[in-house]
């Protein structure tokens, strides 16, 4: 997947969310962590609404961790 990082953070995401329904948050969050950084880094070619979804659900797993301080600087990174 080292050649498609969109498809790569979107099944990153996807894992993410699987894990978080699963109660796993640590696991939930790394992938979830990842995916943002990975659709962060495509800048231009990853579309806006990508980088939102994943940050969306980070902060879900943020605020199923009870980590509400950590939303702050994640919605204040475009």
């Amino acid at each position: 997947m080292a050649d498609q990082p969109a498809v790569a953070a979107s099944l990153m995401d996807s894992l993410g969310q699987i894990y978080l329904n699963l109660g796993d948050y640590e696991r939930a969050r790394q992938f979830l962590e990842r995916a943002l950084e990975v659709r962060r880094k495509l800048g231009e070619t990853s579309p806006d609404q990508d980088v939102a979804a994943s940050q969306l659900h980070l902060a879900e797993c943020l605020i199923a961790r009870g980590e509400c301080a950590f939303l702050v600087p994640l919605y204040g990174k475009t």
